[in-house]
């Protein structure tokens, strides 16, 4: 009844589409190496230029990679 779907109708799928997986990573990896900075060549960045260059990394990464 509910549940019966017309060939119309989209599908729902909650995996993330590459675009959004590679912003994720990008994010996720600029805040390692902005740590590694820190930690391994004592280069502290401040935070609003630490935050900065995470954002720009996440939008390159998901601008990057095709859909």
């Amino acid at each position: 009844m509910g549940f019966d779907q017309t060939p119309n109708e989209p599908t729902t799928s909650y995996v993330p589409v590459p675009k959004v997986a590679a912003a994720g990573i990008g994010g996720a990896t600029s805040v390692v190496l902005i740590y590694a900075l820190k930690a391994v060549w004592g280069v502290e960045l401040p935070a609003e230029v630490a935050a900065a260059v995470a954002t720009i990394v996440s939008f390159l990464s998901g601008y990057i990679k095709s859909s």
